[in-house]
């Protein structure tokens, strides 16, 4: 992949990104998010798992779990 190439998929997947980020609480389903990509939804899910290294479904466990501990560590009377 050129370099012009790979910027343009890293600000798609930044941009991807901020979005989980922003909604991890909300049903976050593979469909939307390559919209968000603007890629097709089979080759978002392939490129997603390929930038980032783990599958999009993964990831989203893995921050709500992160969020979670935090939660738990910093807000006991929760």
């Amino acid at each position: 992949m050129d370099d012009t190439r790979a910027q343009a998929y890293a600000a798609r997947f930044d941009k991807v990104l901020q979005h989980i980020e922003a909604n991890l609480g909300e049903t976050l389903s593979v469909e939307r998010l390559s919209q968000v990509a603007h890629f097709s939804r089979f080759h978002f899910h392939r490129q997603f798992a390929d930038y980032i290294g783990v599958g999009v479904a993964r990831y989203i466990l893995l921050l709500r779990l992160r969020q979670a501990s935090l939660q738990l560590v910093f807000n006991r009377g929760r």
